[in-house]
């Protein structure tokens, strides 16, 4: 077993979020090696590498062999909610129009099992993120410390098998901005969300009522300046100047989960699609043709004991990476595409020299607390649960703009809202609100870069002068203060904790120095491998560019080379952003099986059931969004999860 401890030198992170990997072995089987065509490999943090490129010698190693195959036509780098999502959907869809060739989707952690993975019930979200997250060395730009450690997810189903799941839609104003980026009408973006939310099903977020809840939309609503929604259930809309209930991605009063790796179950998974767990893949390698187009011919996997072998593409074989906003980043840099003086810096021969490779951004947040009223203990005298997660409620909240907002964007806030032992925020009762900033400056926000080319070395993530983004929090503090002035009128909540009594909180200058100092995060890392037409890492078909100067241009990419996952967003989401994961995960998919369809004239392209179902649904509904409840969901799988927790 290999500790981080010895490896992240930032006496800051938090015990709970130190964890161990170990490494498993492939073996043949006994009907000997069969053939794919295509390879989908999802990990946590994978390395991208330059065997042939620059000069540099084939490394001698054995292929990768899972279940008999020791050839693919796509790998998949990453097992989170956007590769479990995409190898499925390739590998279905690769069934349906007759592609041959398998699958294979690899992730460095362990398999989704009872055995192995996370506690699949919702509350266990907080101890799943600890046991399955990896921390990171964050800092200023200054190298002073930064108040957050940077953590992502490892094993199948990433964030969608740890995190809480919360689900939101974009409002219009982002449809119309991500719709442009990427070169769609807003119809086309609402198809690939319409099938997302058809994949998972919904349900609120506390499924008993709970009298202080009920108290809190009351005080805020009947004279306040917030409006009631109807069920009081946001379902997956955003509200401007609204509380409710949230609406999670799980099945009902079970509280299950619902994530994308049961997608990789056995009873659900395509034939043509196989997982590989507790891998590390060190680089993709790729190589420059004689008419000078770069292109991806195998991924190095990393075993427990060193061992390094090569999944090998298949002839006009694909790779897609998609391990997420942290680690997508650190493929492509291990790769040799990234920064060039960092690459050098680690002896990475340089093939795309592009400094946006894990520049991204996340939504910072700050908790504002008010001091716990016993009056509403339960009969037993224990606090109210608060929810499947402790977290219940959501506000969107409008506040003024700011100066240093220079896009104009954040003219509302959100906060996530909850009582009793709010985890992470207090471990002992209060009441919580945590006002976020919804739209982060681009400009700023962080870099996340290699320390080595081993790929179970951490990350460094260093954040830039986030001054605009302090402002738009203090808007947003201010708002939440008198919010919770209200419930404390109301006799709702005591005294306010923090901010503390001797904060200024109308002196802006003051309110910023102390939130610098004491900020959280909404662990919403996303956009460090850009999408677009106009996007800095790939263009609008998910293709890594090969010039850091290509974009706009339609050619410069590498065909056969995708980035996925939160990484590849145009823009992070205003709201928790799993919705919008699993939506560009459905393009990507589509944008793999159409390149794969382009090298097979014999088959005949038909746009994918699901998306042809999604269109129907929103045609139905007079072009607004529908949801699913738990059993209305496509696959059907819940017994699969009861079955799993059983």
């Amino acid at each position: 077993m290999l500790s981080i401890v010895s490896r992240v030198r930032n006496s800051s992170i938090p015990s709970h979020l130190v964890v161990k990997r170990s490494v498993s072995t492939a073996t043949k089987t006994s009907n000997g090696v069969r053939k794919g065509t295509c390879i989908g490999v999802s990990l946590g943090l994978l390395t991208l590498g330059v065997s042939y490129c620059n000069g540099n010698k084939k490394e001698e190693m054995k292929n990768v062999v899972v279940n008999g195959i020791d050839e693919f036509s796509s790998v998949i780098v990453g097992g989170g909610t956007g590769g479990c999502t995409t190898a499925y959907l390739l590998a279905k869809w690769m069934e349906e129009h007759k592609i041959p060739g398998t699958v294979l989707v690899v992730d460095r952690g362990v398999a989704f099992s009872p055995e192995e993975g996370p506690d699949p019930k919702m509350w266990g979200w907080f101890d799943n993120w600890g046991s399955f997250g990896e921390a990171h060395m964050t800092l200023h730009s200054d190298g002073s410390h930064y108040p957050v450690t940077a953590t992502d997810h490892k094993g199948f189903g990433g964030c969608g098998s740890h995190d809480t799941r919360i689900t939101y839609q974009l409002r219009p104003e982002q449809q119309q901005r991500m719709s442009d980026f990427m070169g769609w009408s807003v119809a086309e973006l609402n198809v690939y969300y319409q099938a997302a939310l058809n994949l998972m099903p919904l349900y609120r977020a506390n499924p008993v009522e709970e009298p202080f809840y009920t108290a809190c939309i009351d005080a805020l609503t009947k004279n306040g300046p917030l409006k009631r929604i109807p069920g009081d259930e946001y379902k997956s809309r955003i509200v401007v100047d609204s509380i409710a209930q949230c609406s999670m991605a799980m099945f009902g009063s079970s509280e299950l989960r619902w994530t994308s790796a049961y997608l990789l179950h056995d009873a659900v998974r395509p034939k043509n699609l196989v997982v590989l767990s507790c891998a590390d893949v060190q680089r993709v390698e790729l190589e420059r043709k004689s008419d000078g187009k770069l292109t991806a011919h195998s991924v190095v996997i990393v075993r427990k004991d060193g061992t390094k072998e090569r999944a090998q593409l298949s002839n006009r074989g694909c790779v897609a990476i998609t391990s997420g906003a942290l680690g997508a980043p650190a493929v492509l840099q291990r790769s040799g595409i990234g920064p060039a003086e960092k690459l050098r810096s680690l002896d990475i021969d340089v093939v795309v020299d592009n400094a946006e490779v894990g520049h991204g951004v996340d939504h910072p947040e700050i908790a504002v607390r008010y001091a716990w009223l016993d009056k509403w203990n339960e009969a037993d005298g224990n606090l109210p649960r608060g929810g499947v997660t402790g977290w219940p409620l959501n506000i969107f909240a409008s506040i003024p703009l700011t100066k240093g907002d220079s896009r104009k964007r954040n003219t509302f806030m959100q906060a996530h809202f909850g009582a009793g032992f709010a985890e992470p925020y207090t471990d002992f009762p209060s009441v919580v609100m945590t006002p976020s900033c919804v739209q982060p400056d681009p400009s700023a926000g962080f870099r996340a870069t290699i320390t080595s080319t081993d790929p179970t070395q951490s990350l460094y993530v260093v954040h830039d002068d986030q001054r605009g983004d302090l402002e738009v929090m203090a808007k947003g503090v201010q708002c939440a203060v008198g919010l919770m002035d209200t419930l404390k009128k109301e006799g709702v909540c005591g005294e306010r904790i923090e901010p503390e009594p001797e904060v200024d909180i109308n002196n802006t200058e003051v309110l910023m120095d102390w939130i610098k100092e004491n900020h959280g995060t909404v662990f919403h890392w996303a956009s460090t491998c850009k999408a677009g037409r106009n996007g800095a890492v790939a263009d609008e078909r998910f293709r890594v560019r090969d010039n850091a100067n290509a974009a706009g241009r339609r050619d410069g990419v590498i065909d056969n080379l995708f980035v996925g996952s939160a990484a590849a967003l145009p823009e992070i989401p205003e709201s928790n952003p799993h919705l919008s994961v699993t939506a560009f995960s459905f393009a990507l998919a589509k944008e793999m099986l159409w390149a794969m369809h382009t090298k097979q004239p014999q088959s005949e392209w038909a746009e994918p059931e699901e998306l042809r179902i999604a269109r129907r649904d929103l045609f139905g509904n007079h072009g607004s969004p529908v949801i699913r409840r738990p059993g209305e969901e496509r696959p059907a799988i819940a017994a699969v999860a009861n079955e799993h927790y059983k």
